[in-house]
């Protein structure tokens, strides 16, 4: 079982203790410096939003497809679009940190909303997390 607000003393299931400002060490350590502060400001919150919704997301899928209790903990149709949610949100932090890091590859702060192509912020992403391609990164990401 999932608990999205009180925690049981012994919990049966998977439980997240995340919240939003849990993630901001992590995020301002990958977002790079020198982009506009309010460009930073908005990436930092959407992301940190994103990945909480990642962390509920996977606390009902995993259990869900495992069936760690022997039995299904979510409507198979709830479970498909649950699954797809997920995958749209790891790629909007992707293309999030992608964007950063191109925009400062490119001595920019962003301020001016530019539109980066995906080829652009992929390539940057894969620099940074995978620069030897030992992960096939680039292939995953396209």
């Amino acid at each position: 079982m999932f608990y999205l607000s009180e925690y049981p003393e012994n919990p049966s299931g998977y439980v997240t203790l995340s919240t939003s400002t849990d993630w901001e060490p992590w995020l301002n350590a990958v977002i790079p410096a020198g982009l506009h502060a309010g460009v930073t400001s908005r990436l930092r919150s959407n992301l940190k939003h994103i990945l909480v919704g990642l962390e509920m997301k996977a606390a009902l899928i995993v259990p869900h497809a495992t069936r760690i209790s022997n039995r299904a903990v979510l409507f198979e149709p709830y479970c498909q679009l649950l699954t797809f949610e997920f995958c749209v949100g790891v790629f909007s932090v992707c293309e999030g940190i992608g964007s950063a890091l191109w925009l400062r590859s490119q001595n920019d702060d962003g301020a001016a909303a530019p539109r980066i192509s995906p080829n652009n912020w992929i390539g940057s992403l894969v620099a940074a997390a995978d620069p030897q391609g030992t992960l096939d990164f680039d292939i995953k990401m396209r």
